[in-house]
């Protein structure tokens, strides 16, 4: 019984320089084959104009997303989130975030400590 399914254990050369590509427009020394890759905000807006250039020469969602080398979910996402921020709001926005989670953290830690006093 034939596989249904090849592994491909090398990428196809196309492939391969154009992840290598996109990686080096944004500064970071990626592998081909790494798993999940953490954009700072900067990156994220970079790549959010990139993809509106692209989508505005014609391409599609799908493509684009292809081109640049993340998923289309993560497109949506990012614009949902970054979509109109210049590279400065975009940074003020996640040290905010961060700063709700400590201070979410804290008052919770709190109420245990009064509950515990009970």
């Amino acid at each position: 019984m034939a596989p249904c399914h090849q592994v491909i254990t090398e990428p196809q050369p196309a492939q391969a320089i154009a992840i290598r590509e996109v990686d080096s427009r944004l500064g970071s020394e990626r592998g081909v084959f790494m798993g999940r890759k953490r954009y700072t905000p900067e990156q994220i807006v970079h790549l959010l104009r990139e993809a509106e250039v692209l989508l505005s020469q014609g391409r599609t969602v799908s493509k684009m997303c292809r081109e640049l080398g993340f998923a289309e979910q993560t497109y949506y996402r990012w614009r949902r989130t970054y979509g109109g921020l210049d590279v400065n709001h975009a940074r003020r926005l996640k040290e905010l975030e961060r700063e709700n989670a400590r201070l979410k953290q804290l008052a919770g830690d709190q109420a245990l400590y009064i509950a515990s006093l009970n």
